[in-house]
């Protein structure tokens, strides 16, 4: 039987956006539908509209499809990005409550969070990825021959029983990292992990790498605490030596001259925690 009152625009929007991304994905409605467990029918009527999109159903098409739920909801930022949602009892809603709802209720601030502390530990976080990844790649290059399968084998264990012993115990902190993990590789842009640092390649290349508005507008605090630190007797020395760079740049993102680069400016948080901390 039609459904005699239309569904509101916001679903519509959403039913429309999940099912644009579908189709570039190139993935059918029946494959869609018996990955997530539900008939074909049932995706049917959410992408023309008939129903609103279910929340518990919704955490199954984003487990599968990579869609950003942000995107999907909205209509803004990045189209794809893997976000494991929380289950509902995590979110103390019914098992029957619209995607929508949910989102704009509950979901929304972790994919919108301006916290200055948050942010600095997710760069942090995020660069020590950024370097542990080289360090990967290397170890793969350097295994003896036969031997690169037992390598996975033993990172893979390892970081499964590392997560398992120290599980995730707030599922939106889990989300509101995995939020701000959608946009990090536009938050900076690295030069190539492997290639040694140069005065030259420092001037030309690190100064010179972007990093987007939002990274921005905490260079004025993230430089101010690197002054305060740095202002002791050598210290600008002890910096430009930890960043691998001349004495000049640091001094020229010092005075504002020049802005320190995406990589930069991981290192240099790094640096002044390790200052601050002594």
């Amino acid at each position: 039987m039609p459904r005699t009152k239309p569904i509101p625009k916001k679903d519509r929007e959403i039913a429309a956006r999940i099912k644009e991304f579908r189709e570039k994905w190139k993935c059918s409605r029946p494959q869609l539908a018996a990955h997530i467990g539900v008939e074909s029918a049932v995706i049917v009527r959410i992408e023309a509209g008939r129903v609103p999109l279910k929340y518990g159903i919704a955490r199954k098409i984003f487990s599968y499809l990579p869609i950003n739920p942000y995107w999907a909801a909205t209509g803004n930022g990045l189209c794809k990005g893997y976000v494991v949602l929380p289950e509902e009892k995590d979110l103390n809603v019914p098992s029957n409550s619209v995607f929508s709802d949910v989102f704009f209720s509950l979901l929304l601030p972790s994919f919108q969070d301006q916290n200055e502390d948050f942010q600095e530990a997710m760069i942090l976080r995020f660069g020590r990825g950024k370097m542990l990844a080289a360090m990967v790649k290397k170890a793969f290059r350097d295994a003896p021959d036969g031997h690169a399968g037992n390598l996975q084998r033993v990172l893979d264990k390892f970081i499964e029983d590392f997560l398992k012993n120290h599980p995730e115990n707030d599922p939106k902190k889990l989300l509101r990292r995995q939020a701000w993990y959608i946009n990090a590789e536009q938050f900076f842009k690295f030069p190539n992990a492997e290639q040694p640092y140069s005065d030259q390649n420092n001037l030309t290349k690190a100064e010179s790498v972007g990093i987007n508005s939002e990274v921005k507008s905490q260079l004025p605090v993230l430089l101010e605490r690197v002054r305060k630190v740095s202002s002791a007797s050598g210290k600008k020395t002890e910096l430009a030596n930890f960043l691998s760079v001349p004495l000049a740049s640091v001094s020229r993102w010092l005075s504002g001259e020049r802005e320190p680069g995406g990589e930069i400016t991981l290192r240099l948080l790094k640096w002044v925690e390790q200052q601050e901390q002594k």
